[in-house]
């Protein structure tokens, strides 16, 4: 199922709850439960059902999902 106004990505990473793309241009898009903050947004707000960019991350790679954190390369 495509994800939608999310296009040029060249990684993508899943968790059970959470999941990330790195863009073509190195941004990271995110979407899904945020209880403990995982998604860097600034808040604990889920985001289920749209994606945000995770501010402050540029020239990003590659994305690893844990249980309650999100890593980037």
């Amino acid at each position: 199922m495509a994800v939608p106004d999310l296009t040029d990505v060249v990684a993508v990473h899943a968790g059970s709850q959470t999941a990330c793309a790195v863009r073509s241009d190195g941004r990271v898009w995110c979407w899904g439960y945020n209880y403990n903050g995982q998604l860097g947004t600034g808040n604990t707000d889920d985001y289920a059902t749209e994606i945000v960019r995770v501010e402050g991350l540029a020239d990003v790679t590659a994305v690893v999902l844990g249980e309650n954190r999100v890593c980037a390369v």
